[in-house]
């Protein structure tokens, strides 16, 4: 009975110490998190010093690029880089390990090296941010919803069909009636002249033009405050300022100490765009002289030249050149097509 207990005792020790080697022979699960750091620290670094010169976005031999999951994933002329989970099955693999290509063909990965990518694809391939996106040739960029053509959509139905006084409210209302809003009360005269003139202007309106508005006949002196705001001086330097800032004007330099910190005849520009606004200038006629006043026909006004500031102000770079160009082709791009382009410079 004793042998029997000591056999017993000692099968369960032996058994519970081969259970106990054999699970720490498993590598442990790792979270998200850690396979994302484990892929940046180990895995993108391959591509990018081994693979992506000869199988990135500028050139794809094979027709094979190395530098998203997709992209892998979809492979290249000989099938699919990955089989997830399964490196033992991935062309990857085999080609980093030689048995059929022989990739990368001059320098070869290291074991360590390789059991990266093992461990890596045994884990799922995670690519941070990359994982679901498409490869820059399956995108169409045309269908862009910036890109499309200017449609005139259909006015949306609503409930009070009484209180909408032009196509607008209509939308505006329906609006408010998905959100189980009511309309506000209609503005009295008082307040109805301040919103134009803080809209149109940015100034208020004196004591005297609220009483002679809230005196006379409603629909008369409406037109006149619009038209009389329309006309002021004041309205192109209330809207011209946000094409100013569009365009990054500024009458000085900013922090410099060894040198002058005024931009000369920066005002002119300034002028030049406020003096637009209230001429109302075509917004094409606009566009151009900002880019080529100098090059247009001869009888332009000598004053359109300062719409070259467009162009001229910004920063200096302390006059490296291509940085100077990079920021113009920034400001046009961002200023006339609302796309930021000088990404480019860097990410092509």
């Amino acid at each position: 009975m004793k042998l029997l207990l000591h056999s017993l005792i000692w099968f369960s020790t032996l058994t519970w110490i081969v259970s106990a080697q054999h699970a720490s022979a498993e590598p442990p699960q790792q979270t998200q998190n850690e396979k994302v750091l484990f892929f940046e620290q180990h895995v993108r670094p391959l591509f990018v010093k081994h693979c992506q010169e000869c199988h990135g976005a500028k050139k794809q031999f094979a027709e094979l690029r190395l530098d998203s999951r997709a992209a892998l994933l979809k492979g290249g002329e000989s099938g699919p880089a990955l089989k997830l989970n399964h490196p033992e099955q991935s062309l990857l693999m085999s080609a980093v390990r030689r048995e059929s290509l022989e990739m990368p063909p001059d320098n070869a990965l290291t074991p360590d090296e390789i059991n990266i990518l093992s461990t890596w694809i045994s884990q799922g391939a995670v690519w941070p941010q990359t994982a679901e996106s498409k490869t820059s040739n399956s995108v169409d960029y045309t269908k862009h919803w910036s890109f499309q053509p200017i449609q005139d959509p259909a006015v949306p139905p609503v409930k009070n069909s009484d209180w909408p006084q032009n196509n607008i409210d209509f939308f505006i209302l329906a609006r408010l009636e998905q959100a189980g809003l009511q309309p506000a009360t209609t503005a009295n005269s008082a307040i109805l002249l301040k919103r134009i003139f803080w809209d149109l202007t940015g100034l208020l309106p004196t004591q005297e033009q609220v009483q002679s508005f809230t005196s006379s006949d409603q629909k008369t002196m409406i037109e006149a405050a619009l038209t009389a705001q329309l006309v002021s001086p004041h309205y192109g330097e209330r809207w011209g300022r946000h094409w100013l800032d569009l365009a990054r004007y500024a009458d000085t330099k900013g922090y410099v100490f060894f040198e002058k910190p005024v931009f000369h005849f920066a005002y002119t520009y300034r002028d030049y765009v406020i003096d637009s606004f209230n001429q109302d200038k075509p917004f094409d006629q606009f566009i151009r002289e900002q880019l080529a006043a100098d090059y247009l026909k001869a009888d332009l006004p000598h004053e359109s030249l300062a719409a070259l500031g467009f162009i001229t102000l910004g920063p200096r770079f302390k006059n490296d050149i291509h940085d100077i160009i990079s920021d113009r082709i920034d400001v046009v791009t961002r200023g006339f097509l609302g796309l930021t382009v000088g990404c480019a410079r860097c990410h092509d």
